[in-house]
């Protein structure tokens, strides 16, 4: 299951590309995110891609390149994940550094330099493996003029003791992130509500 984003416009130079994974148990399930992605949507597409392996022991993270649909590692990391898990790819000049949130903090789990690809793309992401899902996947051009999404379509309230429940038809343009509900302490890259 993979998943680009062809039909906005491109990202970058300098990118970042993050999902929110929930992931079953299982062995080789796999979380990947692409970006300065050329050919999206063929076999022989070019990109930086993190990419993310359950295993039955400590976790792996991966920083690579991929040339003409072959990936190049460039970096390991062993890090145990957790469902729940935030996942970051930002790509800055020849910089390539992976990131996880823990629901807490940040922290940068491993950084290469890499300059093969170093203009503009398109960003994706991927599950491989057996079973998952994700949640809150974007992107964003860091610096970059921020296009506003359109407007929500479709809003309702429920009212409850003490509580609101909102719903909303998501709009045809979302500006880069997907909208979402918005909680105290909630971290996540960039949001809109």
């Amino acid at each position: 299951c993979t998943a680009w984003r062809p039909n906005t416009p491109l990202y970058g130079p300098d990118t970042e590309v993050w999902a929110h994974v929930t992931t079953q148990p299982g062995i080789d399930n796999q979380l990947r995110l692409y970006s300065r992605l050329q050919q999206p949507g063929t076999a022989t597409y070019d990109s930086y891609m993190l990419r993310t392996n359950q295993l039955a022991g400590t976790d792996q993270v991966w920083l690579e390149r991929v040339d003409n649909g072959a990936i190049v590692n460039r970096l390991t990391v062993s890090q145990e994940l957790a469902d729940g898990d935030l996942m970051l790819l930002r790509t800055k000049g020849s910089t390539l550094e992976a990131w996880r949130h823990d629901g807490s903090s940040w922290s940068r789990l491993g950084v290469v330099t890499d300059s093969t690809y170093s203009g503009a793309g398109y960003v994706g992401v991927g599950l491989r493996g057996t079973t998952g899902r994700v949640d809150d996947f974007g992107a964003r051009t860091p610096g970059a003029p921020v296009s506003p999404p359109g407007a929500p379509t479709a809003l309702s309230a429920i009212a409850g003791d003490a509580t609101a429940t909102l719903s909303w038809n998501a709009p045809s343009f979302d500006g880069g992130s997907r909208a979402r509900s918005t909680s105290p302490g909630d971290r996540r890259p960039t949001t809109w509500a």
